[in-house]
């Protein structure tokens, strides 16, 4: 696992839920007291660590030393580890589900057993030593977390030094050319410093850099699909801008590369033909990985939509943007089907969650292809794509998670408003990137 800001999200996420269920049971036994404090204890190191990352901004993980990082990665490893197992754990005593699946009656005596269970059975056990693996997560990601911010200062000092050696040379080196001073070089310069042009002579232009195209070049009917849990909120939106990006492009006479354009909901039943797969079959990376499945057939998020329509992004294109929303009021979210990765070239996903379901339901599906196997795989073009790795300059990946809700538990625009800036920003460079895309000139109506 390599270190980001993704990850991080990821393990606190688990942390969370895990909490959650801490919270809601009672009459637990000592053994899962003492785990779920120090799982609080944990989600408040790991919101420090957060926090300091995304403080830091899109710089935060290449200012950090290749030990330092690659120690971060295999602590956050461990403790994504730990994490999942102590949901499973605090899950299985509030289901009161015992060894091999067994279900304690829902009763005062079986509340008993399940606790007697719990404190002397063999989860005793691993509860105490997962207790002390929480303990050292919290003491090894403590520890770098100061060390991180004593290297930030540093690397602010080093930052500034480097400037000012910058600034020295270009100043000499432009005294140099107006023939101001001789054409020396500086102290503090360095050997790649660019000699001075030759006078009448134009300097020369860098070349601009190519997309970096992963699907032939010369096609133009590519079908992507975006998929995240339930249908109503990110991939509606980022379904709904690709389209407005489309129209936009066409209109303009642009080059555009994508035929159809579509979403879906991972664990939604309506319309989808994977259910028994998603619920029973696919082998999922962690247990908070699965999700309750939705019936579906619901009405897409009004304040999210609204964020993609009720401003003057795409004044240019009013009229199709006022007969689109009208369709997108109207949709209605849909399940996977299973010919999901015979149909689209990309299937886009939103995090780390997205990705490796998708991957396991790919599996799932192939495993229960009849006849050919390789022919069978090799009609499965679909590719899984992370949109958060188009947020980043370097190898890491963002997660886009959900737009939060307000303390009463309500969505609200603004934050639905920061959600679509950010989807908009990974889907132009997705597109610059895969489809060799040329944003058109916007030209507002009066």
């Amino acid at each position: 696992m390599s270190l980001s800001l993704d990850t991080v999200f990821q393990v606190v996420e688990i942390a969370q839920k895990a909490i959650e269920i801490y919270e809601r049971i009672k009459d637990v036994p000592r053994e899962i007291e003492e785990l779920g404090e120090r799982m609080v204890l944990l989600e408040n190191v790991l919101a420090e660590l957060n926090a300091h990352l995304r403080s830091k901004g899109e710089h935060a993980l290449a200012d950090l030393s290749p030990k330092l990082k690659g120690d971060m990665s295999k602590i956050i490893a461990a403790t994504e580890k730990d994490c999942d197992r102590v949901y499973v754990l605090f899950d299985m005593f509030e289901q009161k589900k015992g060894p091999f699946g067994v279900q304690f009656k829902d009763n005062p005596v079986a509340s008993l057993v399940a606790q007697a269970h719990f404190a002397l059975g063999g989860p005793a056990k691993e509860l105490e030593a997962l207790a002390l693996k929480i303990d050292q997560h919290c003491t090894d990601i403590g520890r770098r977390v100061e060390v991180m911010s004593l290297q930030g200062v540093q690397a602010n000092h080093d930052l500034l030094q480097l400037m000012r050696k910058e600034i020295e040379a270009l100043h000499s080196e432009l005294k140099a050319r107006d023939g101001t001073a001789s054409p020396h070089r500086p102290a503090g310069a360095t050997e790649s410093l660019s000699p001075p042009a030759s006078v009448g002579k134009p300097a020369p232009k860098k070349p601009k850099p190519q997309p970096a195209l992963s699907l032939p070049p010369g096609k133009s009917n590519f079908k992507v699909i975006f998929v995240d849990p339930h249908n109503l909120g990110r991939s509606i939106c980022a379904e709904t801008l690709l389209q407005l990006y489309r129209h936009r492009t066409q209109t303009k006479k642009g080059n555009w590369r994508i035929e159809t354009i579509h979403s879906a909901g991972f664990f939604v039943k309506h319309r989808g033909d994977c259910t028994d797969l998603i619920e029973n079959r696919m082998s999922y990376k962690f247990r908070s990985y699965k999700l309750a499945m939705g019936s579906g057939g619901n009405l897409p998020n009004a304040i999210a939509t609204a964020a993609v329509f009720e401003n003057r992004a795409f004044d240019d294109i009013r009229p199709f943007r006022t007969t689109l929303q009208g369709r997108v009021a109207a949709r209605k979210s849909i399940g996977i089907r299973r010919d999901i990765f015979k149909t689209y070239d990309h299937i886009v996903v939103f995090t780390h969650r997205e990705y490796d379901n998708m991957l396991a339901l790919r599996s799932a599906l192939l495993a229960a292809e009849g006849g050919d196997k390789a022919a069978a795989a090799a009609a499965y073009k679909g590719r899984v794509v992370h949109l958060g790795a188009y947020l980043t300059l370097d190898d890491s990946t963002l997660e886009i998670v959900d737009a939060p809700k307000n303390k009463e538990g309500v969505h609200t625009r603004p934050a639905w408003d920061k959600k679509v800036a950010q989807l908009k920003i990974a889907l132009e460079t997705y597109l610059r990137r895969e489809m060799g895309w040329k944003p058109p000139r916007a030209q507002a109506q009066s």
